[in-house]
């Protein structure tokens, strides 16, 4: 009898396993989410195609769960889509460009899927994930000088998470020094325990903060090692995983790059090329950078220039018109002001 019990116990949790490993992979292709109910992949949104070693196919250990999760303190875990009366539209941002209707429906497909309209990720490299990128903001150490018409921005995306930090200070799971495009794409490079195992960072991110929009800007670390073939492929899944997750991306150029051989416009063609093959906008910082001195880049000639931290976010003529890294945070909230304005707000 006890042996009979025992078969039937041991069958019982390989079916369980079964059942499981089918669910992840049905989460990982974004027809399913862990909020309890089914979302079928929104009309018109196509699917990424994930290689089979990215596909998350366990299930997470219950202690790797945090026991706050990164949602809005000020939002139901469901944000729904806006009610309030839409601001009125932005000025003309000359390098932000690319809103077009398909943005509106990522926006509502994610919003089915829980994500939060005052949420946005950052992913990127060590431009991105440096403490002078939009963290000043986040923690109120700017100056808009006569650039006033940004603050409402400002004030809509610093509704604090649990944790106390906001979109603007949070650190992403998916930015990190040194990545390649790739590099968002292997779940070796997770450092939180919040990532399932077999988990891609970016993934781990969308499922973290559940955004409405992405700043994505990955290639600097690309030049002269990424073929551009590959590159193009690897960012096309970027884009394609996070419209599948219902953010928005907004694609970025990268800036010059002082070393032999570097042929940066090529990849930022590739960059172009894919924001209007997939109609998401597109963010041109090198355009932005590129009449600055030193085309806006510092000494090292890799990453944007900036003399003292306090300039970051201190949009006075004279930063706005000599430093890199002055111009990538307003531009920045330039291209969250856009997207506030023509798509989080629009009925």
């Amino acid at each position: 009898m006890v042996f009979v019990l025992l078969l039937v116990v041991a069958y019982c949790a390989l079916l369980g396993v079964g059942l499981m490993t089918i669910a992840y992979l049905l989460e990982a292709r974004g027809y399913i989410s862990w909020g309890g109910s089914s979302v079928a992949a929104p009309a018109g949104l196509p699917s990424a195609t994930l290689p089979p070693a990215l596909v998350n196919t366990s299930a997470p250990p219950a202690t790797l769960e945090p026991t706050q999760p990164f949602t809005s303190t000020s939002e139901p875990p469901t944000a729904e889509l806006p009610t309030t009366t839409p601001p009125e539209p932005p000025p003309p941002y000359p390098y932000i460009t690319g809103f077009t209707p398909r943005c509106q429906e990522i926006f509502r497909a994610g919003a089915a899927l829980g994500n939060q309209a005052n949420v946005f990720s950052k992913v990127g490299d060590s431009i991105t994930a440096t403490s002078w990128f939009l963290i000043p903001v986040g923690q109120g150490q700017y100056n808009l000088q006569e650039h006033t018409d940004l603050a409402p921005v400002i004030a809509y995306f610093s509704q604090p998470l649990i944790g106390g930090e906001n979109p603007f200070s949070r650190a992403s799971l998916a930015a990190h020094g040194n990545w390649r495009s790739v590099s968002v794409l292997e779940p070796a490079n997770n450092k939180s325990s919040f990532c399932w195992p077999n988990e891609m960072p970016l993934v781990c991110e969308y499922r973290a903060a559940r955004p409405a929009v992405a700043l994505i800007m990955l290639g600097t670390n690309d030049v002269g090692y990424t073929p551009l073939a590959n590159y193009e492929n690897i960012m096309r899944q970027i884009i394609e995983i996070s419209i599948q997750r219902g953010v928005i991306p907004i694609v970025s150029t990268i800036p010059y790059l002082d070393r032999p051989g570097a042929d940066v416009d090529a990849y930022n063609r590739v960059i172009k090329n894919l924001a209007a093959e997939q109609q998401v906008p597109l963010w041109d910082y090198y355009a932005a950078i590129k009449s600055l001195p030193n085309r806006g880049m510092a000494g090292d000639g890799v990453h944007p220039s900036l003399s003292l931290a306090e300039a970051a976010a201190d949009f006075s003529a004279a930063n706005l018109g000599q430093f890199g890294a002055t111009v990538r945070n307003y531009t920045a909230l330039q291209a969250l002001d856009a997207v506030w304005r023509l798509v989080l707000t629009t009925p």
